[in-house]
């Protein structure tokens, strides 16, 4: 109980997810990634160059559409089995001396938005393996909305939720781009 009379929030006690948002979350990414793209490049719609123009370039696409796919289901995955249907996925263990310490799994603990991260890397790399203007800004335009829905609706709602514990996580993990360094150290390739 808190000072106030009223119960602790923590991510045990907090409600399930919704399962309009949990459907939502399962079917955005494909939207994103594999609808959208699939239209714009069967309609032909914007510029493209055709395939007989170009070389070997294009495979250099293939390496962000793996990474970004990986990224993603690797967080979708942390996401829904271990994280239990609650976002965000983290695990409250309590100190021997009375304080809390909050344990992030998988690609969270690099990275507090994976899956909007992996969707946008795989976007990039079919804009780069279709070589399409008109993909490059569809992904420019997906990582803009998905950074104002980041930051005016998940990460204020985590706040109200979990104050401390969202805001020691802001603190300590970036929200886009994980810092290269660190994780090396944090899995015993560098030094300490």
């Amino acid at each position: 109980m808190n000072d106030n009379g009223s119960e602790k929030q923590t991510r045990d006690n907090a409600p399930p997810t919704p399962p309009l948002i949990l459907a939502f979350f399962l079917a955005f990414p494909s939207l994103l990634v594999v609808i959208v793209p699939y239209v714009i490049l069967m309609t032909g719609f914007g510029y493209q160059v055709p395939f007989h123009q170009v070389t070997s370039f294009r495979f250099f696409g293939t390496v962000p559409i793996t990474g970004g796919a990986f990224i993603s289901l690797w967080a979708m995955w942390d996401l829904l089995v271990y994280g239990r249907l609650k976002l965000p996925i983290f695990t409250l263990k309590q100190l021997d001396n009375g304080g809390e310490k909050y344990t992030f799994r998988g690609v969270f603990r690099y990275m507090r938005n994976p899956v909007y991260a992996g969707i946008c890397m795989l976007l990039m790399g079919q804009a780069i393996y279709f070589v399409s203007g008109t993909l490059f800004f569809y992904t420019l335009g997906a990582f803009a909305a998905l950074h104002l829905l980041v930051i005016l609706y998940e990460e204020p709602n985590f706040r109200a939720i979990y104050p401390q514990a969202y805001a020691d996580y802001c603190r300590r993990v970036p929200r886009w781009l994980p810092v290269w360094e660190k994780i090396m150290k944090e899995e015993g390739v560098l030094p300490l």
